[in-house]
């Protein structure tokens, strides 16, 4: 009679949903309570949280992620570099071939003694400054 008496007192959900109800229906509502289900839904994601970013950690660190943007923007230092060269280099062949233009006998002439004109000379020494192999190429050199 003692133990009815005693269930029957009117409690209130010890994680404060809202519910009230018998002491002995507290066992049943502490396995359905939405707010210890919510709780327990917040800690498995917070875990789940941790463990991705372990993960990635593991996976890509950050060290080798930023080692990996430094060495590119290196390299597109130097490949800037390389343009500026050759844009140069350009500049440089266009105008030998302009003083080359300038330098031509007049039509008719004997070409130089080795069989090239004074411009071929003049172009070959441009490609041996930019390509020694395809200078000496022009320059019937082996």
């Amino acid at each position: 009679l003692m133990q009815q008496m005693v269930d029957e007192v009117v409690v209130y959900c010890k994680v404060g949903c809202g519910w009230t109800g018998r002491l002995d229906a507290c066992p049943t509502h502490e396995q359905t309570c939405p707010k210890t289900l919510l709780i327990a839904a917040q800690m498995r994601f917070a875990s789940l949280e941790r463990h991705i970013v372990m993960v990635e950690e593991e996976t890509c660190p950050k060290a080798l992620l930023i080692e990996a943007l430094t060495r590119i923007a290196s390299l597109e230092r130097q490949l800037a570099m390389v343009g500026e060269e050759r844009d140069e280099l350009k500049m440089q062949i266009a105008q030998q071939q302009q003083q080359q233009r300038q330098q031509q006998p007049p039509q008719g002439a004997q070409p130089a003694a080795q069989g090239m004109s004074a411009g071929g000379h003049l172009n070959a020494a441009v490609f041996a400054a930019v390509s020694p192999a395809v200078g000496k190429r022009m320059l019937g050199e082996k």
